[in-house]
């Protein structure tokens, strides 16, 4: 298929080599969605996997985590902001805001496998209505979520600084726990509020979350931070400005050792500036990030137990001889420790999951094609009465 509509905000999680996009917003008044697309980034091939439709709200400036129940993987997608749903679930919050837009908590599952909605139950203590959070899996059942704007009182947002943690408990079930209160001890360190900020993951026996950038109550935080998810313990890192004075930026891990872990940044926008629109009129104008800060590189090493950073590159910096060399070292290092400590599905396993996925297609189109004939057997009745009717009268 061809490219999706171009949309904002969208929501957005990878799964091996495809990316899942999920709704987001194309610019118009009021115009959300709520489609899934597909992205593989082997075969650089689109695919629908779910079009257009009312099951969920339509909506943008979520979050989307790929999670695993009982074998079986999902999408879920959590909170947002959107127009008016056409269904409300009674198990989560809808709130209009000033401008007329519907901040929520809704969750939704996507089952992969048969690209059927779940709208999911949920236990614990669930998120507020809340958009332009990060959230990031930490193991393949749970995910931690951090920051976002919530509605106040007026009806405007309010940026918060929470920490929740949500867990796929079932094909049906999310489970939520709060990690912080809304006061925390002058003593321990903990990040301010903020919104549009990015986060990613340190995979391990204690996986840590790295959170770079965002924007608070005064502008840009300019800050970064690494969250160690066994005790949900802050701990803050220096990185220049050039990395952290950023918002709607990516970011992303590879790891190159067990001790070596390569952070990428890419794009977003820097500070806003209100210019002169004419007649007295100002608008904030965000600059964007551009050369040579589109493309930043940092590298973060284990010592003593800690993650420290080591080296920081921009993308002129990327293009030299020494780090060009010093790559294909690690890319070595990476290749020799993955083949001693990784294990490899067999040539038996991938052929048994190609005839999973053919089987999982074909239940796909046969239930279609089901739907379709009770449809047709469905319209056939009803002009039947249709036509009885007339001939009586």
């Amino acid at each position: 298929m061809s490219p999706p509509l171009g949309a904002m905000g969208y929501f957005c999680a990878t799964r091996n080599n495809d990316i899942f996009f999920f709704g987001g917003y194309c610019g118009h008044e009021i115009c959300f969605h709520n489609d899934v697309n597909s992205f593989n980034s082997l075969k650089y091939e689109w695919s629908n996997i779910i079009p257009t439709s009312d099951a969920v709200m339509k909506r943008s400036n979520g979050g989307m985590v790929c999670m695993e129940s009982m074998g079986t993987e999902y999408l879920i997608m959590t909170g947002g902001i959107g127009s008016i749903p056409t269904t409300y679930q009674s198990q989560y919050q809808y709130i209009q805001m000033v401008n007329g837009r519907i901040l929520t908590n809704e969750q939704n599952l996507l089952n992969l496998s048969t690209r059927q909605w779940i709208i999911p139950t949920i236990s614990g203590q669930c998120c507020f209505p809340t958009a332009e959070f990060a959230i990031q899996k930490i193991t393949n059942d749970k995910a931690v979520m951090f920051g976002g704007a919530v509605p106040s009182d007026d009806g405007r947002s309010l940026l918060v600084n929470t920490v929740y943690t949500c867990q796929l408990e079932s094909d049906t079930t999310i489970h939520w726990e709060s990690v912080k209160g809304p006061v925390v001890p002058a003593s321990v360190q903990w990040p301010v509020e903020r919104r549009k900020h990015a986060i990613t993951s340190i995979i391990g026996d204690s996986p840590t979350l790295v959170m770079i950038g965002g924007e608070g109550n005064d502008g840009l935080v300019n800050d970064s931070w690494l969250l160690n998810t066994s005790q949900y313990q802050w701990s803050k890192i220096v990185l220049p400005e050039s990395v952290t004075g950023r918002v709607d930026h990516s970011l992303s891990s590879i790891m190159m050792s067990p001790d070596c872990i390569w952070l990428v940044v890419v794009g977003g926008t820097g500070a806003t500036e209100w210019k002169d629109v004419g007649r007295g009129y100002k608008q904030p104008f965000s600059k964007r990030i551009t050369d040579p800060y589109i493309t930043m590189l940092i590298e973060l090493v284990l010592r003593e137990g800690e993650w420290r950073v080591s080296e920081v590159l921009d993308s002129t910096g990327l293009t030299t001889e020494a780090y060009q060399h010093k790559y294909q070292l690690l890319l070595k290092n990476r290749q020799w420790w993955q083949d001693q400590f990784i294990v490899y599905p067999t040539d038996r396993e991938i052929k048994l999951q190609n005839y999973v996925e053919s089987l999982q297609q074909e239940l796909r189109v046969s239930e279609g094609n089901k739907s379709s004939l009770q449809e047709a057997l469905l319209e056939a009745s009803q002009q039947e009465k249709t036509s009885r009717t007339s001939e009586r009268n």
